[in-house]
């Protein structure tokens, strides 16, 4: 959000269904399991389609942006994620599945 000029929550939306989409990616057992399940009844929706539903929701209250649209470029991407895993440790050390730099990336990318 700093280098863009983003408000945090923002910059959170951003990033928010890429992470989510990489955490089901690594399968939906667990707390991610519960956490869909309560979704997907508040929703009205089966649990395939909670994050198609909250995406329609979301759109509503703030239109999504690809990163590109802030200025982001691949090799921001590259830089931000290489910074995330030497300077984010907390927020890595609370991730719902282990995620590499490169899954970082990855996340970074399918979002330009």
């Amino acid at each position: 959000g700093a280098k863009y000029h983003v408000a945090h929550g923002e910059s959170n939306y951003a990033v928010l269904f890429g992470v989510l989409d990489r955490y089901m990616r690594a399968g939906d057992a667990g707390e991610l399991k519960t956490l869909n399940v309560c979704m997907a009844s508040i929703l009205g929706c089966g649990e395939k389609d909670v994050y198609a539903e909250l995406r329609e929701l979301f759109a509503k209250i703030l239109p999504p942006k690809r990163l590109r649209e802030y200025g982001m470029t691949e090799a921001d991407a590259r830089a931000f994620a290489d910074s995330v895993m030497l300077n984010q440790t907390r927020l890595m050390n609370n991730s719902f599945v282990p995620l590499s730099a490169e899954d970082v990336f990855e996340i970074y990318s399918r979002l330009l």
